[in-house]
């Protein structure tokens, strides 16, 4: 697929910071995983994205992968030459652990490649090297494809049992959580389990708008490895948020 494919074209792709970089999106800035053996290629792939707006994880191996909560993430970039022939079973297991946003195949500009990568289910192939406005439209693209996510993550019942975990667990979580995570988990409590913004978390928990995603993930990952012994995970809803959750 080439740019003129995309629905993205024509947009005027202009990083910064402010409403402009947020506004080519759909919904809120994606949160991106990108998987790449060359750690040039995946760090210029996840600055790009991260000039957009997006919090972006880079990982090297698909050991790395399993590793990771895929459900977090909206998009998936993924090198071919670590799938190997193996597309369509990576693509299953990212699926099985509940990674429901797009999944897209790097790798050299040849058509029977990217034709393989969408017979194993990949949602779109972007070729090496990249190009900035390459991916970026294709990330917008996808994104679109997937479509509008709304912000109701209540179940019924869940909340009471959700609060009084926290009661118990309140005085070693505040001990073990620095200033800017227990205002996280304020904010996050506040919406009794509805979504909190990922624009919310930087302006109001962690009291800088300007912070980057990618820094703002890392505040939400330490908050979830505190919880998880009490029983309780910060979720991601993708393309909009946080939320607390029980934990599986």
């Amino acid at each position: 697929m080439g740019e003129s494919d995309t629905p993205s074209e024509g947009l005027l792709l202009r990083p910064g910071g402010g409403p402009l970089r947020e506004s080519i999106w759909p919904s809120s800035p994606p949160t991106v995983l990108v998987v790449d053996r060359d750690r040039v290629a995946a760090e210029h792939l996840a600055r790009t994205l991260d000039k957009y707006g997006s919090a972006v994880v880079v990982r090297s191996t698909l050991d790395e992968v399993w590793q990771e909560r895929t459900s977090d993430f909206d998009l998936v970039f993924l090198e071919t030459a670590l799938v190997g022939d193996q597309g369509a079973e990576v693509i299953a297991r990212l699926r099985r652990g509940g990674h429901t946003g797009g999944v897209c195949f790097t790798g050299p500009p040849d058509r029977r490649t990217a034709a393989t990568a969408r017979v194993d289910g990949a949602d779109d192939y972007v070729s090496k090297p990249f190009s900035r406005t390459e991916v970026v439209t294709h990330a917008i693209a996808l994104m679109r494809r997937l479509g509008g996510r709304d912000t109701d993550t209540s179940v019924p019942g869940t909340w009471p049992v959700i609060a009084a975990r926290l009661a118990r667990a309140r005085a070693e979580v505040d001990v073990a959580l620095s200033r800017s995570q227990r205002r996280l988990l304020s904010l996050l409590t506040q919406r009794r389990g509805g979504v909190v913004s990922r624009e919310e978390l930087a302006a109001l928990a962690l009291e800088n708008p300007r912070i980057s995603p990618s820094a703002a993930y890392k505040h939400v990952s330490r908050l979830r490895r505190t919880l998880r012994r009490f029983g309780l995970t910060v979720s991601a809803k993708s393309g909009c948020g946080y939320y607390l959750a029980l934990r599986d």
